[in-house]
């Protein structure tokens, strides 16, 4: 990918790219096809763009830990790399096709549909976010896995729900712990756990 592109999913045969000026677009590489997402500017907590000023671009809304919000001003260069994180699909583009993204600081969850122009925060009814890894779709529903372990299963016309805790490895030396889904050839949902071990070696620090 280009400097000023960022890969955010691939699904399908279809790459999913951010570019530094905010554009969301789908590329399949064998057929050359291409297909628009809505911007970084339309996602939730993001009120305002404003390109013009080649600086700070984006006013963002940002939350205290009382519940009350302030609004920021940030590069476009920050937002490119954090305001989506990671892009999923239902299917290829068609009508039916949906779409999810992690998205911002909290890592919370947007989707939209074909044809829309904008991203819906899933949770909008929700107190508190949910700090997400991952999300896939699989067998008509949505799974989330959030930075606890915790499963979610939901979709957009019912409530979110709690499955199960999933077990985190028993190793006291994990410093860096991401899970994310992958579904296997036999249509089976796996959570894989990729960490980092860090072991002292005696010697490296010694003065």
């Amino acid at each position: 990918m280009q400097n000023n592109i960022l890969l955010r999913g691939s699904c399908f045969g279809w790459l999913i790219s951010t570019s530094i000026d905010g554009v969301v677009q789908m590329f399949n590489p064998l057929t050359n096809a291409s297909y628009d997402l809505p911007p970084l500017s339309t996602s939730p907590t993001i009120v305002d763009y404003h390109p013009e000023l080649k600086v700070e671009e984006y006013t963002i809304i940002r939350f205290e830990f009382d519940g009350s919000t302030y609004t920021t001003l940030e590069r476009r260069s920050s937002i490119q790399k954090i305001w989506l994180i990671k892009i999923v699909i239902s299917s290829s583009p068609s009508e039916d096709m949906m779409v999810l993204a992690i998205y911002g600081e909290y890592k919370c969850l947007a989707w939209c549909k074909f044809g829309d122009t904008k991203w819906t925060d899933f949770f909008t009814s929700e107190k508190f976010k949910i700090v997400l890894q991952d999300a896939i779709f699989y067998e008509g529903k949505v799974y989330a896995l959030n930075c606890n372990s915790q499963l979610y299963k939901f979709d957009v016309t019912t409530s979110i729900r709690v499955i199960t805790q999933v077990p985190k490895p028993n190793d006291p030396y994990i410093t860096v712990n991401i899970r994310y889904f992958v579904q296997n050839i036999e249509g089976d949902l796996l959570m894989v756990s990729r960490f980092l071990n860090h072991h002292e070696v005696p010697g490296i620090d010694d003065p």
